[in-house]
């Protein structure tokens, strides 16, 4: 750290949960940068499970109907943990993840989780860091692997396909319920033990879902609910599957599909595509 220091340059240090970087931001007074959906304030979208959270937020941000955004961020002052960081938003009636960015022109050591390795680029520009004048710090970066691996299998469990079809019907996509609930009874009644099989892909076209799932989303947002779609969800799982066939995993009572990917490309996209200048 003092050679950063004394030679001008800039440290990220990422670690593996908010808590660590909490941690960190108190050992070195640096700045943290946590999750936006880790600081978020707004009464119902901070409650929305973390599949869905983004798509949400941003709905809710272009519909003017987040009280805190786009307010008037204000900086803050580190070490802070994300409890804190809450109150300063709602005190100043701003984002707090915002108000962190905001924050980030002051500091030149910042601390994140390794999910920041997924938009290094962004976050390096916000800092307006330059890549050569940066010091990476991977902390725990055996988790980096891990979390890679993990990334592999994207997947959506046939409790949600079921709620997408229930969403489509509501919201007048009759047709695209009944896909929907059709594709759900005939992967139910292929395993009848745990384990796992290649299936053939059964769900409508992810135009088709993401063209309902924006209506969808638009016409909750009149209604003044939270504009969170199962149907969009499935959209983004589709896209994951990139016309790939899905594999159906049975694991006791729950039931998923999974989108295979080569474990060697996720690795290099989660560790180098980032640092690339």
């Amino acid at each position: 750290m003092a050679y950063a220091v004394d030679n001008g340059l800039r440290v990220l240090w990422l670690t593996r949960t908010g808590s660590q970087v909490s941690h960190v931001s108190r050992e070195l007074r640096c700045l943290p940068i946590y999750g936006r959906r880790m600081v978020c304030i707004h009464e119902t979208v901070s409650k929305i499970d973390l599949r869905r959270f983004n798509s949400a937020c941003r709905a809710v941000r272009r519909a003017g109907r987040c009280p805190y955004w786009p307010g008037f961020p204000r900086a803050v002052r580190p070490p802070v943990t994300a409890k804190e960081v809450r109150e300063i938003g709602r005190r100043v009636q701003a984002c707090p993840h915002d108000c962190l960015i905001a924050s980030l022109y002051a500091t030149r050591i910042v601390a994140a989780t390794h999910m920041q390795l997924r938009v290094i680029g962004w976050l390096l520009a916000k800092w307006r860091a330059r890549r050569e004048r940066t010091i990476l710090v991977l902390d725990e970066g055996q988790h980096v692997v891990k979390g890679a691996l993990s990334m592999v299998k994207d997947s959506i469990s046939l409790r949600t396909v079921k709620r997408a079809a229930k969403e489509a019907k509501k919201y007048g996509f009759r047709e695209l319920g009944e896909e929907l609930e059709e594709a759900v009874e005939k992967y139910r009644g292929i395993l009848s033990e745990d384990g796992e099989v290649e299936v053939e892909d059964l769900l409508p076209d992810v135009s088709d879902l993401a063209l309902a799932g924006d209506e969808i989303q638009e016409a909750k947002l009149r209604e003044n609910y939270v504009p969170a779609s199962y149907i969009l969800s499935l959209a983004d799982f589709k896209t994951s599957l990139k016309n790939n066939k899905p594999i159906l995993v049975k694991e006791g009572n729950r039931l998923r599909l999974e989108a295979p990917a080569d474990p060697v490309e996720s690795l290099r996209r989660s560790t180098v595509d980032g640092l690339q200048p």
